[in-house]
């Protein structure tokens, strides 16, 4: 397991808009912290990859 880890480690995802005047875009990677015994998912990710699309509108959404 911590094989993979290190292996997808390297691994960025870029964000670019189509209209540049939307904003320059952003990156993020699969995991922000990896130690030898303790992995931390992006919650970026997290968001992206394996949440429903209403979920992640209703945390965008959210006000404290």
């Amino acid at each position: 397991m911590l094989n993979m880890v290190k292996t997808l480690v390297p691994l960025e995802f870029v964000i670019k808009p189509k209209n540049q005047k939307n904003g320059s875009g952003f990156s993020f990677g699969v995991f922000d912290k990896v130690d030898d015994e303790f992995v931390k998912l992006n919650p970026v990710f997290v968001a992206f990859f394996f949440c429903s699309v209403e979920f992640s509108k209703k945390g965008l959404k959210y006000q404290l």
